[in-house]
């Protein structure tokens, strides 16, 4: 009896941990970008497979006015998310785009993702 309730304390660690990060992969890209363009590395690499948050710059290099930009540009996006053709449940491919724009632009974020421990975590980004 005390083995299960460690078990279910550890499953409602982890789906708490899950939930706060989003759970979606479209929620934690968010999530992601907005640290990014708030130029809080810190907090954006939270959201990263940890072995690539290693790898990840500690500043953004953009003027004040660029990242302004951005966050305009995010507020109004809308995201399509890619699953992988060979691990859908495992990896996919988040990219926003602005509706209203002739060809759906994507906007300067775009990234991979894939499940870790139950949840959804960064790669790799561009802009």
């Amino acid at each position: 009896m005390k083995r299960f309730f460690i078990i279910l304390l550890a499953f409602f660690a982890v789906l708490c941990g899950c939930s706060q990060n989003g759970g979606r992969p479209e929620t934690v890209a968010r999530k992601f970008c907005e640290a990014m363009y708030d130029n809080d590395m810190a907090r954006a690499k939270t959201y990263m497979v940890p072995e690539y948050a290693k790898t990840a710059p500690d500043v953004i290099q953009a003027t004040p006015k660029q990242f302004a930009s951005y966050k305009r540009s995010l507020k109004r996006a809308k995201c399509k998310v890619f699953p992988d053709e060979y691990l859908p449940d495992m990896c996919v491919t988040v990219r926003f785009y602005i509706p209203s724009s002739p060809k759906e632009r994507w906007l300067a974020c775009s990234m991979e993702m894939e499940k870790v421990d139950g949840c959804w975590k960064v790669t790799t980004y561009g802009y």
